[in-house]
């Protein structure tokens, strides 16, 4: 039995779900088997699973968990980070969607006590706001979870791990995604800047 027949409300989104995946693996936003993708509908969150790459990702690969973790349809087992998802819908309880990547320019720019400047770029603060940086900690770890948790409170729609990629939120799968590329556009800016001599 699919996905939809026994979750019809992801059933709209299904395929948007999976060509986005594979557009943050074509885009180089994640690599082997980097990254997660997740979507609420209530206490339902549909997420990628773990050990799978997103350019390879089918339909059939998807799972559904319950707000409190317990996972209720798929053969394959969840994210490693499912605990970081599920920390980030606690504390911004209007957000419907969270990707988790590892964009080139982001990871490496924003690190080691480096801060996010969105000033650099109109269209970054107008579309990211204020954007935290989080302090290295294990991925998939509870620590990293609460850590996430912690800095994206309501009205934050993205963070910085060091060492581990960002984390966006948002109202639907476009605007996080573009979110995404908003903030990586905005570290590959610096770095230009960095090299310029103005």
């Amino acid at each position: 039995m699919s996905i939809e027949k026994y979750f019809p409300e992801f059933q709209d989104e299904i395929i948007r779900f999976v060509e986005i995946c594979h557009r943050l693996y074509n885009k180089e936003f994640v690599c082997a088997y980097d990254g997660n993708v997740s979507l609420k509908r209530g206490d339902r969150i549909l997420i990628t699973p773990t050990h799978l790459c997103k350019g390879d990702l089918l339909k059939d690969d998807l799972l559904i968990v319950r707000e409190n973790g317990e996972q209720l349809y798929g053969a394959r087992h969840p994210s490693s980070e499912l605990k970081l998802h599920l920390a980030v819908y606690a504390a911004q309880p209007e957000t419907q969607c969270i990707i988790h990547a590892h964009p080139l320019y982001a990871t490496a720019l924003y690190r080691g006590g480096k801060s996010v400047d969105v000033s650099v770029l109109t269209e970054a603060s107008d579309t990211l706001g204020d954007v935290p940086v989080v302090p290295f900690e294990a991925p998939g770890s509870k620590a990293l979870a609460d850590a996430v948790g912690a800095a994206m409170t309501v009205g934050i729609h993205a963070c910085v791990m060091e060492k581990h990629g960002v984390v966006v939120a948002g109202c639907d799968l476009e605007a996080t995604y573009y979110m995404l590329e908003s903030l990586e556009r905005l570290a590959r800016t610096e770095t230009v800047l960095a090299t310029m001599k103005l």
